[in-house]
């Protein structure tokens, strides 16, 4: 009875699923209930494989949603990062133009120190026999101390040279050579008639727009073999400058451009010397010195400094010594 009741219960699942009887029902029960079992089995892998494709396919499709958000992600940070990298290389575009601009700034301030328009004053000291060489002045300001504002100067022991003479050639061509370097140049005389003592001579540059004042001169002495050059400048013990930044920059310039001038003509160098009673140094308001070019009593430097050539390398000499005063070397 058992097995005509599930053969019935085949019978009429069948129906149920097809709506008509199939072949199925005129087989055996037990062929019935094997082939039941078997399409049961099959149509439960197939619902579960159908089942894995869809949760596969659901996965994948997940799968791909999520490398898709992963990618547009990435997009999104690989946009801000070139947003940011853009930004940055502006930034530093800017930096780097600012930088180049500061440069620049920074060159032009060099150049326009390079070409600023820097007055030297040279005295060609001394003057021809013409001049009242008894006349008396102040050796300084406020002074009640006399001294010679006249004096011949000496001559050359050898070759005869005048040092007024000698002086002015100097001077002259110093003159063109600050020139051809940019300087402007006061000269206080530019030739052999002029008239002037040491305290004209001072104020009249005091009165120019001159930032140095050199004045030219040739030493001479008792003792023939003694030669070389040496310069003079205040000390700060001077009673008559009480400006001591003045006494620092004269003896400065006074150590650089004896050394340049000696370098360049190979001549000695005896150094330098304070001296607080040339009233020339004592009146002046700029940095000044005095420049014993050589000694014209010693017949080494006395034939040297009469030849033109050797005047142009003590031009040159003291030029590239106010080169190095002024930082434009």
């Amino acid at each position: 009875m058992k097995k005509k009741k599930f053969a019935a219960f085949l019978t009429a699942l069948a129906v149920g699923l097809s709506g008509a009887v199939t072949a199925d029902a005129m087989l055996s029960e037990d062929e019935q209930k094997a082939a039941y079992i078997e399409k049961a089995v099959r149509e439960a892998l197939e619902a579960e494989t159908e089942t894995d494709i869809e949760g596969n396919v659901e996965s994948d499709n997940e799968t791909v949603a999520d490398t898709e958000a992963v990618t547009e992600s990435q997009m999104e940070e690989t946009t801000e990062t070139e947003e940011v990298s853009e930004a940055e290389t502006e930034t530093e575009t800017e930096t780097q133009s600012e930088t180049e601009a500061v440069s620049e700034e920074e060159q032009t301030e060099n150049a326009e120190s390079q070409t600023e328009k820097i007055m030297v004053a040279i005295d060609a000291s001394h003057q021809g026999a013409d001049a009242d060489m008894t006349e008396e002045e102040p050796e300084g300001p406020g002074s009640e101390t006399m001294i010679k504002g006249f004096s011949e100067g000496i001559s050359g022991t050898a070759t005869g040279l005048e040092e007024n003479e000698l002086n002015l050639e100097v001077a002259t061509k110093l003159k063109d050579v600050l020139e051809e370097r940019g300087y402007e140049v006061f000269m206080t005389r530019e030739d052999a008639d002029t008239q002037l003592s040491e305290v004209e001579r001072a104020e009249l540059v005091n009165a120019s727009d001159a930032q140095i004042l050199i004045s030219l001169h040739a030493n001479g002495g008792d003792d023939s073999s003694e030669r070389g050059a040496c310069a003079q400048a205040p000390s700060y013990e001077n009673p008559y400058i009480t400006d001591t930044d003045l006494v620092k920059k004269s003896n400065a310039l006074g150590d650089i451009v004896l050394q340049a001038y000696c370098d360049k003509t190979g001549l000695t160098d005896k150094g330098l010397y304070n001296i607080d009673s040339r009233a020339q140094i004592n009146w002046s308001k700029i940095p000044v010195i005095v420049l014993e070019m050589g000694f014209m009593s010693n017949t080494e430097d006395d034939t040297y400094m009469a030849e033109d050539t050797n005047q142009q390398k003590m031009a040159e000499g003291i030029a590239d010594g106010i080169d190095l005063y002024f930082g434009r070397s």
